[in-house]
């Protein structure tokens, strides 16, 4: 009489997680380069990206795009008649790059640039539509993960009001329906801070270093955040790093001047959880950010 048969039953592949971003400009997208690249390039990710204004506001450093674009971009009426669709169009190629599954552009005006830590709701802009369409987006993507740009009291004003937004809609939702929610933040190994507005904070900075006061943008303090080092080394001899990629995306953003300069400048992505954030999200986080760790780029690598 034989024995009993052992039959060994497949383990199924871990589903895609599934990540959106919001950003409030076409090129913010760029702060998430290194690990949006790695996750849908390695992992299979889905990443959706809603950009919640058109970046008509960005015309002053477009002096060297004016003659590519064969508009005087530098103009401030042109730029802002005309730089909706180029920097729709910029930022549609960068998203090819990033492996992004779709981009929803809320198109809110972009009024101009403040740092004013208590910068009122800008001129023209729908918020209710913007809560609505964010909560929407939410439910219907399901996702795990929802990366935001740290609302820090140095960074432009539209970056803390996109992540706010952002925040209020998670907080709408029930806390079994929330994404993990983290907040990203860069850092050199160079020395000294960059300016503001787009700031890259010292290496040993905390990732929530100025952050702007408000009851939805604690941290949790039980969640040590987590490292995206843009240096890591890839390919033939470690010879590669992922600065290439994002600078890759960075040079999408022609009409940028200013943008151009922030080539190499970063070399670390760090993420901090929102105390929005459940101990199950703050788990999965951890774990996705194992996963990217141990994962690599190029075809077949990963099977």
């Amino acid at each position: 009489m034989s024995g009993p048969t052992c039959m060994l039953v497949p383990m199924s592949p871990a589903p895609p997680p599934r990540l959106l971003l919001v950003t409030a400009h076409p090129d913010d997208e760029t702060m998430f380069a290194g690990a949006v690249f790695q996750a849908t390039h390695a992992l299979g990710a889905e990443a959706d990206l809603v950009v919640l204004t058109n970046g008509e506001g960005g015309f002053r450093y477009a002096t060297l795009a004016e003659s590519l674009y064969r508009l005087r971009l530098t103009d401030e009426a042109v730029g802002r008649a005309h730089l909706p669709a180029i920097r729709k169009q910029e930022l549609l190629g960068a998203a090819r790059i990033l492996g992004l599954r779709d981009c929803i552009f809320l198109e809110q005006p972009d009024t101009g640039y403040s740092l004013a830590p208590d910068a009122l709701t800008p001129e023209g802009w729908d918020v209710e539509a913007v809560r609505r369409q964010l909560r929407e987006q939410l439910t219907r993507g399901r996702y795990d993960f929802l990366f935001l740009m740290m609302p820090t009291a140095r960074t432009h004003a539209h970056h803390r009001l996109s992540a706010l937004l952002a925040l209020e809609a998670v907080a709408a939702l029930a806390p079994s329906e929330r994404p993990a929610v983290l907040g990203v933040s860069l850092h050199t190994r160079k020395g000294a801070p960059q300016p503001e507005g787009y700031p890259i904070l010292a290496f040993d900075a905390s990732a929530s270093e100025g952050a702007a006061p408000h009851p939805l943008t604690a941290l949790r303090n039980d969640t040590q955040s987590f490292d995206f080092d843009r240096a890591r080394p890839s390919g033939h001899g470690g010879r590669l790093d992922f600065h290439l990629v994002v600078n890759w995306l960075i040079a999408e953003h022609k009409s940028q001047g200013f943008m151009q300069r922030r080539m190499n400048a970063a070399d670390v992505e760090r993420y901090a959880c929102f105390a929005l954030t459940s101990d199950a999200g703050a788990a999965r986080a951890r774990e996705f950010f194992e996963r990217l760790a141990i994962s690599e780029v190029g075809l077949s690598r990963n099977h």
